[in-house]
């Protein structure tokens, strides 16, 4: 077989399979396309418009309300509890331990299966307090009343 024949017979090959997948390319399409889209009619958003939205929905959200009377903030405040960060004092408050005598009161094993039970519930703090932690609160209430 004459090698020019061959290579004349692959060029033409070839070329027709470009000329097919060229078409296929620019077929018309077949979904019809959306509304008229212009890039002017895009809208573009900015990162602070992002974080004023986020600010506002932040201040629009409900926040869970304690009530403390003003005889427990003004002489048995959980803030002034050593080892009793703002998550915790605010898991506290949460669940109705809202001075240092309720704390010094109750039941280390009491208190802390409420305390993980409202955590699950309202999901405050990542880690919820150890059992030892409760008990250094505990003892820690007591000296301060004492």
């Amino acid at each position: 077989m004459n090698p020019i024949l061959v290579i004349a017979a692959f060029v033409v090959l070839l070329g027709i399979l470009l000329y097919f997948m060229q078409k296929k390319e620019t077929a018309p399409e077949i979904l019809p396309r959306a509304e008229k889209e212009s890039i002017t009619e895009k809208r573009v958003v900015k990162a602070n418009d992002y974080q004023a939205q986020y600010e506002r929905e932040k201040k629009e959200q409900p926040t869970p309300e304690t009530k403390i009377t003003d005889e427990e903030t003004s002489v048995d405040d959980i803030a002034k509890l050593e080892g009793v960060g703002p998550k915790y004092q605010e898991l506290l408050r949460t669940a109705g331990y809202t001075s240092i005598k309720t704390i010094a009161d109750s039941n280390p094993e009491t208190l802390y299966k409420k305390l993980i039970e409202t955590n699950e519930e309202t999901g405050i703090t990542k880690r919820p307090p150890t059992l030892k932690n409760i008990e250094e609160w505990i003892t820690a209430a007591n000296s301060r009343q004492a």
